[in-house]
């Protein structure tokens, strides 16, 4: 590989050493890292050389912890304070269209859950005003992702009566309300059998009981409903079938919707790793050193704490579906005793690590 195609590839562009006549380059200079901003003042850092977002986030992984997350007011501010310019950033904010969930005991539905789509859905976005998040079962039978706002007639369910088709137009959410003042919920359906029940039933389109979450799940895994969208958002979204991840504009840190694979500078949560290449110890300022950066009496006041769960099911925390359905339940507990700006994350610890806190503990408690 010469330096050419090494420039020409992002991947090596920004994270490896590239390869010039056959051999290693040594000197740093040629590891073509994007230019650094930090702030003292800042738990994030700026990067100021464009990728795309699987790109940043990549990065930002190998050098820091993660593509930025903001959870709260405060991390507006302290985002501003390290990214303030012109121009846009990406963020660690992504939609993930990929999940949806029902009603009925918020059980996530995913690619291997029995679903009946109609060809080219779900979409998703039809319009730059329009964001399809709620569900219809057509007169077919077949499955429509479709504006929450749109009234339409429903299908309620309960233990009991089973199924209950319900005439009258209303939306996504007031037909939910309807169904639980009459002690149902809108309607899930989990094989064919219950679909087809439900379509021989309606005899017209009608709501059931699937929704999607927009914009809730950050790169480092967590969920949180806090946001700071631009009164221009809607603007961004011509092509909208493609804009699944976020970018701050720099000017006045408000978040709009842009296409994932444009190239933009990109923000990283601005602690190092000291396993990585990049992290190294120094002063503020700028430079193209990753993972450079100092703390302040604003970064001190932040703590985190560690809480320990038993769970009644044999569930396994190595799943992704599993892990966010624990973060939500947590997210809605906090909430409810009135905290409000604080971030949900996992961190799987070593074993090794894990069997030695255990050890201590033990230590400290004396025999049992």
């Amino acid at each position: 590989m010469n330096f050419v195609s090494c420039a020409n590839s992002h991947i090596f562009k920004y994270m490896l050493q590239c390869l010039i006549d056959g051999s290693v380059a040594d000197d740093e200079s040629r590891m073509l890292r994007p230019e650094a901003l930090y702030s003292a003042t800042s738990p994030y850092v700026l990067y100021q050389g464009p990728m795309t977002w699987f790109e940043a986030q990549t990065y930002c992984r190998e050098y820091h912890s993660d593509l930025a997350t903001i959870v709260s007011a405060q991390d507006i501010d302290l985002l501003y304070s390290a990214a303030a310019g012109t121009g846009f950033a990406w963020i660690g904010l992504f939609d993930d269209m990929t999940k949806w969930k029902w009603l009925i005991g918020n059980m996530d539905h995913n690619s291997s859950h029995f679903s009946n789509w109609a060809s080219s859905n779900p979409n998703y976005y039809s319009s730059s005003t329009e964001t399809r998040i709620c569900v219809l079962m057509l007169t077919s039978g077949l499955w429509d992702d479709t504006d929450c706002a749109y009234v339409n007639t429903k299908v309620c369910y309960d233990d009991i009566g089973g199924y209950t088709f319900v005439n009258g137009p209303l939306t996504w959410a007031e037909s939910q309300s309807y169904c639980v003042a009459n002690k149902e919920a809108l309607a899930s359906v989990r094989n064919m059998d219950e679909n087809t029940v439900i379509g021989d039933m309606i005899n017209k389109d009608a709501w059931i009981g699937l929704y999607r979450h927009t914009w809730t799940n950050w790169s480092d895994s967590t969920f949180s409903t806090f946001s700071n969208w631009d009164s221009r958002l809607n603007v961004y979204l011509n092509t909208s079938a493609t804009f699944h991840c976020a970018m701050v504009d720099r000017q006045t840190g408000t978040w709009l919707r842009a296409s994932c694979n444009s190239q933009l500078p990109f923000i990283c949560n601005g602690q190092a790793l000291s396993s990585g290449a990049g992290a190294a110890g120094g002063g503020g300022g700028s430079g193209s050193k990753p993972g450079t950066e100092t703390t302040s009496d604003t970064l001190k006041s932040r703590y985190t704490s560690r809480i320990k769960l038993r769970l009644n099911a044999d569930e396994d925390l190595n799943n992704d579906v599993v892990q966010s359905q624990i973060l939500q339940q947590i997210q809605a507990k906090l909430e409810e005793n009135g905290l409000s700006e604080f971030r949900l994350r996992w961190t799987q610890m070593e074993k090794q690590s894990v069997v030695k806190e255990q050890r201590k503990k033990r230590n400290a408690d004396g025999p049992n």
